[in-house]
């Protein structure tokens, strides 16, 4: 007989929140019971007594507080002493010893550490420090996006299953010895039904325990970004005249590529979001985040680098083996996957809208990564979508006195633009050849004195096989 399963009770306030609790309440259901009429309404449209019913049905209270601080009343809605419902379900939860874990959700601003302590003055005295304490006590972690709550809730509700992990009981002493010439003891009775269903479900609460533990593990270990093994071996970079070239491809070259790893598709804004938490967010991306898996778009040169870095920190990478913007040569060589033909695939544009975003079936806009065909490498969108930052320099065409050949990046601070490769949704089915080259002004400012921000580029970072 399998054991009961958590009851989760799940509060929260606010109406801008609606998103991230259907996102946590999906993942509850995965492992946790949790009743359907408790998540979607505001907690306002409740009653009292339905609500600390409900609070004493349940095995964990779980909060998600908003940063209007929905859950402390302005004092016009205070009347004589009036509480928030979320207030009145943590005390009622504190009441029946019922554990209570607090998440911090701000989905337009993160949460500073001493946000709890700059709350509005609404409720003064005790009781105000009181519930202050209890969010303090109880906070687990806090999030910005619908993509990251039900992460952040799973490992709430993980470790709060094995912070006092149950011990199993002693085994029972040895029976003593029977002397010679007294009568054997009678043998012990088998254990009854019940208790063969009791050592089950322990036996079972175990094992589940362990599932949600690993299940945590994966989600909260797992790297941002997915990266695949790029082989080394050579080709030739560039292209002739014949083949449509413009100048600035020409001449093709050899050029050797030591293995790497890269992105198998563009950043997108729920992978920016996650990582740079604290960053200015960008105007043009939707404040809901329902654009989390549109690519990453409007992000300077330098800020494509800066997201490498804060990526590569938060992983534990040194400079040497943690992420970067890939080199002209490692993205071309990428993105041929070891062919000779325009494009990564057989046969001529006309099988173009089946691997990448153009202007003939983009209708005019980015679209969500990972929807066209990979390339033989296992890469998406490596034709169109976005172009995407390599690290060189924008030198007008190869040189080569100068030009690497060794699939390092060619930089020069005199050259104000980088190379963008790939092509765009905006792009003719030319720009989205293996070979074709462009350039983007990598930091000049426009007459707002704003950085240069481009709605058709976005970057796919690469990693040293060294780094393994």
């Amino acid at each position: 007989m399998s054991p009961k399963p958590l009851r989760v009770f799940l509060s929260y306030t606010a109406e801008d929140l609606h998103q991230h609790a259907r996102a946590v309440a999906a993942a509850l259901r995965t492992l946790y019971e949790i009743d359907d009429h408790v998540e979607w309404p505001a907690n306002g449209r409740r009653s009292v007594a339905e609500c600390r019913r409900h609070v004493g049905d349940c095995d964990v209270l779980v909060v998600l507080v908003a940063h209007r601080y929905g859950w402390v009343p302005t004092k016009e809605e205070q009347g004589d002493g009036e509480r928030s419902i979320t207030w009145l379900e943590v005390e009622e939860a504190r009441k029946l010893d019922r554990p209570v874990l607090s998440f911090l959700v701000d989905p337009k601003h993160p949460w500073s550490p001493d946000h709890i302590e700059k709350l509005s003055d609404a409720v003064a005295g005790e009781r105000l420090e009181r519930f202050k304490a209890v969010l303090n006590s109880s906070i687990r972690a806090h999030f910005t996006t619908p993509e990251s709550a039900s992460t952040a809730v799973l490992r709430g509700l993980q470790s709060l299953t094995t912070d006092k992990p149950s011990e199993p009981p002693p085994p029972p002493p040895p029976p003593p010895l029977t002397p010679p010439g007294e009568p054997v003891p009678a043998a012990r009775p088998e254990p009854s039904q019940s208790e063969s269903t009791t050592g089950s479900r322990r036996l079972s609460s175990v094992v589940v325990v362990i599932a949600v533990a690993a299940l945590a593990w994966w989600m909260f270990n797992r790297p941002v970004l997915k990266m695949i093994r790029i082989p080394g071996g050579d080709f030739e970079m560039g292209g002739e005249f014949a083949d449509s070239a413009t100048r600035i491809e020409y001449p093709p070259h050899p050029v050797t590529v030591p293995a790497f790893y890269l992105a198998e598709t563009e950043v997108t804004r729920g992978q920016w979001r996650d990582v740079m938490r604290d960053y200015p967010k960008k105007p043009e991306w939707n404040e809901d985040c329902s654009d989390d898996q549109l690519p990453a778009n409007f992000v300077t040169w330098e800020e494509a680098n800066e997201f490498c870095k804060r990526l590569s920190k938060d992983e534990g990478l040194d400079e040497g083996r943690g992420y970067r913007l890939p080199s002209e040569a490692e993205w071309e060589y990428a993105c041929r996957a070891g062919t000779t033909t325009v494009y990564s695939f057989e046969g001529d544009e006309t099988r173009l809208e089946q691997f990448g975003w153009y202007e003939l079936n983009a209708l005019g806009r980015v679209h969500p990564v990972g929807k066209r065909d990979k390339n033989p490498w296992g890469l998406h969108d490596m034709h169109g979508n976005v172009f995407e930052w390599c690290k060189d320099s924008a030198h007008v065409k190869y040189d080569d006195s100068k030009c690497p050949t060794d699939g390092g990046a060619w930089e020069d601070d005199a050259f104000a633009s980088r190379v963008i490769r790939g092509g765009s949704f905006m792009s003719s089915a030319g720009a989205l050849r293996s070979a074709w080259r462009d350039a983007a002004l990598a930091s000049t400012k426009d007459h707002r004195d704003e950085p240069q921000r481009y709605s058709f580029v976005g970057f796919r970072p690469a990693r040293s096989v060294t780094a393994d």
